[in-house]
């Protein structure tokens, strides 16, 4: 499988989340994104919307298709040297 330099899980399966460095292989349909390098489907759903003077907050989820599980935008987490963003990324390489 080519992958332009870029990890993949050793099973072949999608990788959750959206990596900056895989952004650009990110195919927009209607209802969100494929990554086309890593097969990993992303549905974004805004859940509520308020417009303050600093600008939008919006709280939502984002559905991924390698966790199969909707992941929500304040459900940020850092354990054990693992920091998993708001679209379920995980980022192990802190240092």
């Amino acid at each position: 499988m080519a992958t332009l330099g870029c990890p993949v899980a050793p099973d072949g399966k999608p990788t959750a989340g959206s990596r900056d460095h895989q952004r650009p292989a990110d195919v927009a349909f209607r209802y969100g994104s494929v990554n086309a390098m890593g097969g990993n489907l992303r549905v974004p759903r805004v859940d509520l919307s308020i417009d303050t003077l600093i600008g939008t907050l919006e709280i939502g989820a984002v559905f991924n298709s390698a966790t199969k599980a909707w992941t929500w935008s304040f459900d940020e987490t850092y354990k054990n040297g693992t920091f998993t963003d708001a679209t379920g990324a995980a980022h192990t390489d802190l240092d």
